[in-house]
């Protein structure tokens, strides 16, 4: 099972007389992987199409290509690069394979291999469809106070505004992530953008270029992995790509059932690593009660919040406090040029 991203280094030592070489795996942003690339990937060089690669020329300037057989990893693609300028690479002395996900990724459990498909939510039966996920998790993990309950659905008027993108497995028909997208036009039209609800945004007009908001995300608990999420990302990027977006913004929550300890350490941590740089400054209308906490608490950063750290994501200020969900809401900002480089070529694939 992928759990950290959708992009993996394999790493082949540039020595000669070697039929066979193992891999080393590096993950997304120089986080440690979830497995060994040698278990899911058997690698080796073919000597007999190793001139049939023209353009590809490795460290010491001979021809070299590999044969790639996938065992466990079936809707990987696998693409052949090689580091022409040694001086900057990360991997100065060997070959770099990227393998992606594409939009429709087999993600393989306990149980069953699951296939995941990315889409657009178009129609009154599909907006449906995400609300009702909505209510599923925001009703069940926060006793949250939602509009439509009586139907089973979180409605609220910036739905029809909206556009909504979700995953759905194709093996039960099920949506099972969903997230909604509010452009800057839109948001003109409506007079505000979601996230200023419980933000002033300030600096919001220094921001050069389109603005696409991001929110209502959530993923089925059973779904909770970094394959899931990567193919939401993976729409989100064509929706980027498309409207020629600039930034990205949105908010991310942090539980607050434990009475802020969790939050109060989280936010040390994000203030000191991923502090926003732009002019765009968010003010929280309903600011976190203020709370003493322990030098040593051990914090543990929500999946949806990491992985807006890893796209490359800053926090804009201090968080606001959601009764309704009793979470911690931090302010995003995401500016396309600062997408992480492994996430970098899949964002800007159209650009």
């Amino acid at each position: 099972m992928i759990h950290r991203g959708d992009w993996f280094c394999c790493r082949f030592p540039a020595v000669r007389g070697r039929a066979k070489r193992r891999p080393v795996c590096s993950s997304p942003c120089g986080q440690k992987p979830v497995f060994r690339a040698h278990q899911d990937l058997c690698i080796t060089r073919d000597a007999e199409l190793r001139h049939k690669s023209p353009g590809v020329t490795g460290p010491h300037n001979h021809h070299q290509s590999f044969t790639a057989v996938t065992r466990h990893l079936p809707s990987l693609q696998l693409r052949q690069s090689a580091w022409t300028n040694q001086s900057t690479s990360p991997i100065s002395q060997g070959w770099l394979m990227e393998i992606r996900m594409t939009q429709i990724a087999r993600i393989r459990d306990n149980t069953s291999e699951r296939r995941l498909q990315a889409e657009r939510l178009i129609g009154t039966r599909a907006l449906q469809e995400a609300q009702a996920l909505r209510f599923s998790v925001f009703s069940e993990e926060f006793n949250a106070r939602l509009n439509g309950a009586e139907q089973g659905l979180d409605i609220d008027d910036y739905d029809v505004h909206c556009s909504h993108i979700g995953v759905r497995d194709l093996n039960t028909g099920r949506l099972v992530a969903t997230t909604r997208l509010l452009d800057h036009k839109a948001a003109s039209t409506l007079g505000s953008f979601y996230s200023e609800e419980e933000f002033s945004l300030h600096g919001l007009a220094h921001l050069q270029g389109p603005i696409l908001e991001l929110g209502r995300t959530c993923v089925d608990p059973a779904y909770r992995n970094g394959g899931t999420i990567a193919v939401l990302w993976s729409e989100l990027a064509e929706v980027l790509n498309e409207g020629g977006y600039s930034y990205l913004m949105g908010c991310a929550s942090i539980p607050m059932q434990d009475g802020g300890i969790q939050a109060h350490a989280i936010m040390q941590r994000l203030r000191e690593r991923y502090l926003c740089n732009e002019h765009l400054r968010a003010e929280p209308k309903n600011p976190l009660p203020t709370l003493d906490i322990p030098s040593n608490v051990i914090c543990e950063m929500p999946p949806l919040l990491k992985a807006y750290m890893r796209l490359g994501a800053k926090i804009c200020g201090e968080p606001c406090w959601d009764e309704d969900f009793q979470v911690a809401d931090v302010f995003i900002l995401l500016k396309r040029d600062d997408l992480c480089p492994h996430y970098a070529r899949h964002f800007k694939a159209a650009v």
